[in-house]
């Protein structure tokens, strides 16, 4: 019998937190091997489910079936514009940026970005902006215009408004109530 590596272990525990509502973590270690496999293999099914969605999303698109990539192929392009947006959240990047990364075309990234992660790739990088200032601003040697700057803002005014339209309160409202 195959051991099962602690990422799988990992993936199948939290996919049980999360399907089962099991929060004891004594629970969740008491598990069995195979109780583990099953759920490893619900979660790998349940990916696999959405890289068929992405794949009979792009069929619309196509303007013939050679241009058809695998879902396999369609959810790595998807996951590669993720990781560059992780990767690259505080800088200047355009649509056109990430759709080379992925290569795909920017309309057909930006469709099946959204309906992949309920999200646009801009919003994702904004997300990712201000849960980093809520990081920062805890630090509070840092001023906010050094803040902004980091997270690619070239305008303390444009750092403070999507601050406040994201957190319902200016940076100096939330570093106050921490």
């Amino acid at each position: 019998k195959e051991r099962i590596t602690d990422f799988e272990q990992k993936v199948a525990s939290t996919y049980e937190k999360e399907q089962f509502g099991f929060s004891d973590t004594n629970t969740q270690t008491e598990l069995s091997d195979e109780r583990n496999q099953q759920l490893l293999e619900v979660a790998f099914n349940r990916v696999i489910e959405i890289a068929n969605m992405i794949y009979k999303l792009q069929f619309p698109l196509a303007a013939n079936a050679k241009n058809l990539q695998t879902p396999q192929q369609l959810l790595l392009a998807l996951f590669r514009a993720k990781d560059y947006i992780y990767q690259y959240y505080y800088t200047h990047f355009n649509l056109d940026d990430l759709a080379r990364t992925a290569q795909l075309s920017k309309y057909h990234l930006h469709r099946l970005f959204k309906a992949c992660f309920q999200l646009s790739q801009k919003d994702l990088q904004i997300k990712l902006r201000m849960e980093k200032a809520k990081e920062l601003l805890a630090q509070e040697h840092l001023p906010i215009h050094s803040i902004a700057h980091q997270l690619g803002y070239n305008d303390t005014a444009a750092f403070s408004n999507q601050f406040r339209h994201f957190h319902q309160q200016t940076p100096l409202q939330y570093r106050a109530n921490l």
